[in-house]
């Protein structure tokens, strides 16, 4: 299978999604650079772009991780909640209390979130819930 890969690094080669390191040593870093300032505020890119790696792999676990360390750092939204509903659709799975987790959070359910939420409610329950926060 041929190696395809945008003018970023960004590539898939035989079945396999894959970021430039660059790329992966920044997110790699974000909890440590979140413990060492006071203020903290992600590059929504990058972001994006781990979600969407997270998304592909179907990796609920790492997304919810994420998940975690942004709404620490106090910056969740409704597109970020969209990000981790796309990763447990993807995956298959149903998160559990997310409406409630937006609404502690304060964050509004848009089209997308009660979408995707009908989606999975129709799914196994998902098991990376448990790393709420």
């Amino acid at each position: 299978m041929a190696t395809v890969h945008d003018d970023d690094g960004v590539g898939f080669e035989d079945g396999m999604f894959w970021l430039p390191s660059h790329v992966l040593d920044e997110a790699c870093d974000t909890k440590k650079a979140i413990s060492s300032v006071k203020k903290w505020s992600p590059d929504q890119r990058l972001v994006t772009e781990a979600f969407k790696v997270l998304e592909e792999q179907a990796h609920i676990e790492g997304a919810e991780q994420l998940l975690v360390i942004l709404r620490n750092a106090g910056h969740v939204n409704t597109n970020i909640y969209n990000l981790l509903l796309r990763t447990y659709a993807k995956a298959g799975k149903m998160p559990l209390i997310v409406a409630e987790r937006m609404k502690t959070d304060n964050v509004q359910l848009d089209e997308e979130t009660h979408r995707l939420l009908n989606l999975t409610s129709k799914m196994c329950v998902g098991d990376a819930s448990r790393i709420l926060s």
